[in-house]
């Protein structure tokens, strides 16, 4: 391969339009033993990639202004006349780094007992210097780390040097990174290897004798200790790997995550929520791989009308679906069981509409937290309390619910992690819910929607995340339960999440 191919493949991968067969083949020369200068560059390409965006989108909001279009030709562009070198000229990089820091990693959350190279005991707000030991013995600790933004959740027992913003070594105990774009080639030594970060989620073990790596989204390389092999791995696959086993890599890929057919219930009756699903008739399709949200789109002035104006669904088919329980796991074919056709899925999506009154378990402040891809909206009463979709959903790009990410807490298949939305308040009246839940493009759909409440005591993963109950409008029956259980302990081995079923916690529905 010569360097103008690589570029080409390198400008692809960024914009997101590489094939299946150019993917492999970057990922083929990118593990050649004499490609180090060629990665280091991937990694490049990849953190100025975010950077010019950043600098777009910050130039979009100053007065003056250019327009948005003009602003992203000139980014694409940049990569047309070798962008790597033209963003570093103009200083674009430099412009947007943050200031200088005080130390390598921040601590972000402390709960247990670590303390670092001077025994002293760490509390929230230190910082750990180059250099520094990091020791855990009890609970968990997470960092921040300087310049890169990588959010790192080291638990217990667990012993680990940060040689720097961008390299730590991991002696013993579980680590799980979530690695933003300007974080991009974030380094994970153990004895047997070098773990490198290509824009990811994921878990690192180092034990005495082996080692594991489990990538939970996006991509990692891993190398020898001596740079004399790469490997990559990407979403879904786990690694062994042993001191004394050469170049041997033992692998597997995560199974799927379980599609819980039980859960959707029986035939309409009067105790259930209104629910129908919308997509696209089939003479108004929009082009095939068309990249916009259109269904997200139609759905928006519904959702800021309070669901109270539905004249923009005009136009839509519309389907009675199976009533409502709860939002968990995969939905494979969600959108094919409900009758639409193959093709209408796959082009323009579809998106659920649950609604209808329910009876609170009991008064309080309560918020979502969940994450779905692509859309899951939800309103209380008219009002917007939850928007959980991926970066691409049209309620995301809108903002239009105010929310936080937890980029710790590993959520399906999301490196932004859980979100959550505003606190409300509910009494003992009844109240109208309005839910929302789709997807895009295709038939593949994740979700996962729980209910948390505000002064509540909720059992926690080894990462400290709570297992909030999941949202139920109905008490599963036998097999319900047994599909959950099976989904929780999913969760629990492969993502090391998980969510609660509490029955007390069942929002009743009510005609």
């Amino acid at each position: 391969m010569n360097t103008p191919r690589l570029e080409e493949l390198t400008q692809k991968y960024v914009l997101g339009n590489i094939s299946k067969t150019e993917s492999d083949e970057l990922a083929s020369y990118l593990s050649r033993d004499d490609a180090k200068a060629d990665r280091d560059h991937f990694r490049l390409a990849l953190k100025t990639d975010f950077y010019l965006q950043e600098a777009a989108a910050e130039m979009d909001e100053q007065p003056g202004a250019a327009a948005s279009s003009k602003i992203k030709l000139r980014e694409r562009s940049l990569w047309a006349f070798g962008g790597i070198a033209a963003a570093i000229a103009v200083g674009l990089i430099t412009w947007i780094q943050p200031p200088a820091p005080t130390g390598v990693a921040t601590v972000h959350r402390t709960e247990g007992q670590a303390h670092s190279t001077d025994s002293q005991m760490l509390v929230t707000g230190d910082f750990l210097q180059k250099d520094d030991r990091l020791i855990v013995t009890e609970g968990l600790v997470e960092l921040v780390f300087a310049d890169t933004g990588v959010h790192a959740v080291a638990s217990a027992p667990l012993s680990m040097t940060l040689h720097s913003s961008e390299r730590v070594f991991l002696h013993e105990g579980d680590l799980k990174l979530t690695v933003p774009p300007q974080g991009i080639g974030f380094i994970v030594e153990t004895e047997e290897r070098e773990i490198t970060d290509l824009g990811t989620s994921f878990v690192v073990t180092a034990g005495k004798e082996r080692s594991r790596v489990l990538v939970l989204d996006g991509l990692v390389s891993i190398g020898q200790k001596d740079n004399s092999g790469q490997q990559f791995m990407v979403e879904g696959e786990a690694a062994t790997f042993g001191v004394n086993e050469g170049d041997a890599l033992l692998r597997n890929k995560v199974k799927k995550m379980p599609e819980l057919s039980q859960l959707e219930g029986s035939a309409p009756g009067n105790t259930e929520l209104t629910n129908r699903l919308y997509a696209f008739t089939h003479s108004e399709l929009p082009p095939a791989h068309a990249k916009q949200d259109l269904i997200g789109q139609r759905f928006l002035p519904l959702a800021r009308s309070g669901f109270l104006d539905p004249s923009s669904l005009q136009g839509l088919r519309s389907e009675p679906i199976a009533p409502f329980t709860c939002i968990a796991g995969a939905y494979n074919n969600f959108g094919r069981k409900a009758g639409l056709e193959p093709d209408t899925a796959m082009r323009s999506g579809w998106i659920a509409w649950h609604q209808g009154n329910l009876q609170p378990p009991r008064s309080g402040r309560y918020r979502f937290v969940g994450y779905a891809d692509n859309h899951l909206l939800a309103s209380i009463n008219g009002e917007l309390v939850f928007e959980g979709g991926r970066y691409d959903s049209a309620f995301r790009k809108s903002e239009i619910v105010e929310r936080d990410n937890f980029p710790a807490w590993p959520c399906l298949n999301s490196r932004a992690g859980f979100a959550a939305g505003p606190w409300f308040e509910v009494g003992t009246d009844l109240v109208k819910l309005d839910l929302l839940f789709g997807e895009s493009l295709g038939n593949l759909t994740y979700g996962l929607l729980l209910i948390e409440r505000e002064g509540e005591s909720y059992e926690e993963t080894s990462w400290g995340q709570p297992k909030w109950p999941l949202f139920l409008t109905r008490v599963p029956d036998t097999p319900q339960r047994e599909e959950l259980d099976k989904l929780q302990g999913f969760l629990d081995e492969k993502l090391l999440g998980g969510f609660s079923v509490n029955e007390e916690a069942v929002w009743q529905v009510v005609p």
